[in-house]
């Protein structure tokens, strides 16, 4: 099974992911975007990431490209060798627009059952935990938050951090799961 969280930064899904590993009866491995971001060597990734200086001042919204790109175009990989494997895996991932990665996952995960689930904050809390974090651009989640939530998005749960602690949403999801056979809500896309 694959629980996919998607969200903005900082919007607490690596704190659900926690919470639902402690809280399953069953075991959960736990990979996020910043997993990723973890293993590549530090002058990939403190290596300024925006299209433009008018881009970082405006929209703190990094351009993924080169090396890292490459990284990310392995996650669905890493993921489905996991599953492939018959382990269960949480994946806290920052999906914005009509990614690819997205319309990968659908494809690649036809065979298993996966939940997709929207991780929401309120714009307030999530500067403040940007602040408080200190390892993020200040409006980092800002400009993600309208590209990772988009229209095209059909999740099968929706939670807040603003208004439920990260332990309380991952009793939400896994109560729902448990209420909910998997759905092919993941496999749809509006057009």
């Amino acid at each position: 099974m694959l629980i996919l969280l998607n969200g903005a930064s900082s919007t607490g899904k690596s704190s659900i992911a926690k919470a639902l590993q402690h809280l399953s009866e069953e075991p959960f491995l736990h990979i996020g975007v910043d997993t990723f971001w973890d293993m590549m060597p530090r002058h990939y990734v403190d290596a300024p990431r925006f299209e433009s200086e008018e881009d970082k001042k405006t929209t703190s919204f990094p351009k993924v490209e080169g090396y890292p790109h490459n990284v990310f175009q392995a996650i669905p990989g890493v993921l489905k060798a996991l599953l492939g494997a018959h382990l269960n895996v949480i994946m806290d991932d920052v999906i914005c627009g009509d990614a690819e990665r997205l319309r990968t996952y659908r494809s690649m995960f036809k065979a298993h059952t996966v939940y997709f689930i929207g991780v929401y904050c309120a714009l307030d809390v999530l500067r403040e935990r940007e602040i408080l974090r200190g390892d993020r651009r200040i409006g980092q989640g800002r400009a993600q938050l309208d590209r990772v939530h988009t229209p095209s998005r059909f999740y099968d749960l929706e939670v807040d951090t603003s208004t439920a602690s990260p332990w309380h949403c991952a009793q939400l999801i896994l109560d729902f799961i448990s209420k909910n056979p998997p759905s092919p809500t993941f496999l749809n896309v509006k057009r």
